[in-house]
């Protein structure tokens, strides 16, 4: 196959409209080209909020935490959410139904249009919970004995919106790799399965757990 026979693929696009539209048009890849486009829209969506919470200071001007107590639970309460969160999104990419819905590897005609769209928004509410939970570490205002230990809890609260942003690129690289499979002639491909990458910080969440058992 020369240059000149290569086969057309689908895109990414920037807007729920032509999401639609792909869907409708369904050109070779539709399938995963309307997943990541809906994923990297709602990642767009949010990104100056990200950036400003990653990269900004303390700013309380959320609940005042009076106590060490009131501390202790906001900050438990936090983690097991934002843990609880991680398991959820794992268990949706890991589920059969959601490769199911891409259909057989060398049919795309069986994908589930729907389905991939449901799921691709998902894992966006996912991203989104992520970064409330940050926000929300952040704008909480608490004594001073416990700044440095906010701070502590608001870094470990980032680490999901760091390791979403590597799914993404994970998701888009396969999504790249498959474009290129396909307009080589391939017909029969199964993509590697995705899943979110987990940064991990022993040291600061030992830290963080250390200081929660010693809050009475």
């Amino acid at each position: 196959m020369t240059q000149f026979d290569a086969i057309s693929t689908a895109n990414l696009v920037p807007t729920p409209e032509l999401v639609e539209r792909l869907i409708e048009e369904k050109p070779r890849c539709w399938s995963w080209a309307a997943f990541v486009s809906v994923l990297f829209q709602r990642w767009a969506a949010v990104e100056e909020r990200k950036v400003r919470q990653v990269l900004g200071a303390r700013s309380p001007t959320g609940p005042h935490l009076n106590t060490g107590h009131a501390v202790k639970e906001f900050v438990s309460r936090h983690m097991r959410d934002c843990d609880d969160l991680t398991k959820q999104c794992h268990a949706l990419l890991a589920d059969p139904s959601f490769r199911d819905a891409f259909g057989a590897p060398d049919d795309e005609s069986t994908a589930d249009a729907a389905g991939i769209v449901r799921a691709a928004n998902r894992v966006g509410d996912f991203y989104v919970r992520f970064l409330e939970l940050a926000e929300e570490c952040q704008r909480c205002s608490v004594p001073e004995q416990y700044t440095e230990f906010m701070d502590d809890c608001t870094r470990w609260m980032n680490l999901p919106l760091h390791d979403f942003g590597e799914f993404l690129n994970d998701v888009l690289m396969a999504f790249e790799e498959l474009q290129r499979r396909v307009a080589l002639g391939e017909r029969y491909i199964r993509l590697d399965p995705v899943s979110l990458p987990m940064t991990t910080d022993d040291q600061l969440i030992w830290s963080i757990m250390d200081r929660l058992r010693a809050i009475n």
